[in-house]
């Protein structure tokens, strides 16, 4: 990506990022871009975003472009055999965390869409502890890979809206630790499970009865070899306000997520205390 913006416009990716996920005005195209996955879990074979990590401001920030869809994707789950089994873990959380935000998060339903995300979810659930037993499995690392590529393509929110808010809250961490992106998700994933319950009861409830309940999913991520903690990776309660205030300036307004008031100060705040 960073080749096929410099050969066009003669711009650093960096100088190229806005705010709010756009790219500056002056990136209108890029060559075109052949993507071959060696990982399950981001989906960047099959989507227009980009995350890249500014290291002079520490910030790790999400932009997306029309020119960032690959013309062409060759999806080889061979590809993944030897990946090794912490990396395996980190995308296939990715992958799943990417189906859970939106569906968890939505206002309005929509049937066609939640039902893909279940099966996605389901198809992840199952074939990645089966990645990690067997790393040369043809089925599962096919299910897990093809999984994680629709996971992100824009087909399991058509029809429906949702936030995603692990993202958000998960990138200035990374920014500033050094914590594999996958882990700091699986991190912060069983206390936003646990405090949709006073926000989002009615979608929780529809995806603990189609998917997982939050003691299932720290089961799981257990099983995955996946179960972690902030603080295990030397996070500091000082630094979470910080966070919050760089979750805010980066995909909010300031006060909220999205312009969402659920998701405001005080619930990015706990839900960092929480996964401490």
């Amino acid at each position: 990506l960073h080749l096929s913006l410099r050969r066009q416009r003669q711009m650093c990716i960096r100088d190229s990022v806005r705010r709010k996920g756009k790219a500056d005005k002056r990136f209108t195209s890029c060559l075109p871009l052949v993507l071959i996955p060696t990982l399950a879990g981001t989906g960047s074979e099959l989507d227009p975003y980009a995350v890249i990590t500014i290291k002079h401001t520490r910030e790790k920030v999400v932009f997306s472009h029309r020119g960032f869809w690959p013309k062409v994707s060759l999806i080889d789950p061979e590809l993944t055999y030897t990946v090794p089994a912490p990396a395996t873990a980190e995308g296939g959380v990715d992958a799943l965390v990417h189906l859970m935000e939106t569906y968890l998060t939505c206002r309005e339903s929509m049937d066609v869409s939640d039902g893909i995300t279940v099966s996605l979810a389901n198809t992840i659930i199952e074939h990645l502890p089966k990645c990690l037993d067997d790393p040369r499995s043809p089925k599962a690392r096919r299910e897990l890979l093809w999984a994680s590529s629709l996971a992100l393509c824009g087909i399991c929110w058509v029809g429906r809206d949702g936030l995603f808010v692990l993202h958000s809250l998960e990138h200035p961490l990374s920014g500033v630790y050094d914590i594999p992106h996958g882990r700091g998700l699986a991190a912060l994933l069983p206390p936003f499970m646990e405090m949709l319950k006073d926000i989002c009861p009615e979608r929780l409830d529809l995806w603990e009865r189609n998917v997982m309940t939050q003691d299932e999913l720290v089961k799981w991520l257990d099983r995955c070899d996946i179960k972690v903690r902030l603080r295990d990776f030397g996070v500091k309660e000082d630094d979470l306000r910080g966070f919050v205030n760089k979750a805010l300036e980066l995909d909010g307004d300031g006060e909220c997520l999205d312009g969402e008031e659920r998701m405001n100060r005080d619930f990015l705040l706990e839900l960092y205390r929480r996964a401490m």
